[in-house]
């Protein structure tokens, strides 16, 4: 449980990096 916690935590971080990039790249 407290791995899939942290796998979750991850993806959403990861997520949000994406988000980021994709704002960059639309801004470029």
């Amino acid at each position: 449980m407290r791995r899939r916690r942290e796998d979750e935590k991850v993806k959403r971080r990861w997520e949000d990096e994406e988000k980021k990039t994709m704002k960059k790249k639309k801004t470029r």
